[in-house]
């Protein structure tokens, strides 16, 4: 498992992911994409030089080329995009390597029960999830 940060507004609008009042920036960004020839593929999460958490949506073009470009975003940013369309995250080894939380050992598992908790604790707030 990893922890990516998001911001406040981000967490509130992933875990009340699935209500009637997802975002609607997803789609307008879908639409333009498409209109342009590509789609979106995937997220990808990586770490930079200082170990901080980036992020890139992958843009495929249109099937008659094999062009395919990334275009940096904030993690919280591709992690609703993907939740959206329910497209694949893919972490890099070196990212997995540097941050992810090993729920076998019992830090681990008291660490997720802590966001869990938090979470929890915001249910009142997940039906606002204006952008």
């Amino acid at each position: 498992m990893l922890a990516i940060p998001v911001t406040a507004h981000e967490g509130l609008v992933l875990h009340a992911h699935g209500s009637d009042r997802s975002p609607s920036w997803p789609r307008l960004l879908d639409d333009v994409i498409e209109i342009l020839g590509g789609r979106i593929g995937r997220t990808e999460l990586d770490v930079d030089d200082d170990a901080r958490i980036v992020a890139r949506i992958v843009v495929e073009a249109s099937a008659h080329t094999d062009k395919v470009t990334a275009v940096p975003c904030t993690p919280g940013e591709g992690l609703l995009l993907s939740g959206y369309h329910r497209l694949p995250v893919h972490a890099s080894s070196s990212l997995t390597r540097l941050r992810a939380v090993d729920l076998s050992d019992d830090h681990g598992a008291e660490q997720l029960e802590q966001w869990r908790r938090g979470l929890s604790a915001t249910n009142d707030l997940t039906g606002d999830t204006r952008d």
